[in-house]
């Protein structure tokens, strides 16, 4: 059965404008996270399953209209439930995606180099 908020929802997606079927969203997806976890990890929990979401609706998932919208978010709500204290979920694993970025050293200027020392040692 389809109601007044599945159409809002489908004028959204097709729109494009997944920050605001996100914002409408968000409140319900915080109060189900937050009393399915029982308590404020609910809340972080909540910003992954936004996160989810945008990534999946930016990748153009859920667009075809097959399964209400709602729908998507309480599957996806429960799934990140779920799996919350499995490994891997974490904020550093959802967070540092990439990684630290790579150090980088001039040439000729890295500890231990004794050759380095003197040359500069030498120009003064």
């Amino acid at each position: 059965m389809r109601d007044a908020r599945d159409a809002e929802d489908t004028r959204l997606l097709e729109g494009g404008e997944i920050d605001l079927l996100l914002a409408g969203w968000y409140e319900t997806i915080a109060g189900f996270c937050i009393a399915k976890m029982r308590g404020p990890v609910g809340e972080d929990v909540a910003q992954a399953v936004c996160e989810r979401l945008w990534k999946e609706l930016k990748a153009g998932r859920h667009r075809d209209g097959r399964i209400p919208f709602r729908v998507v978010v309480y599957a996806v709500s429960r799934w990140v439930c779920r799996g919350w204290y499995e490994p891997g979920w974490q904020e550093n694993a959802l967070f540092d995606l990439d990684g630290a970025a790579p150090r980088r050293e001039r040439a000729g200027r890295r500890r231990g180099d004794a050759r380095a020392v003197r040359r500069h040692a030498g120009a003064r």
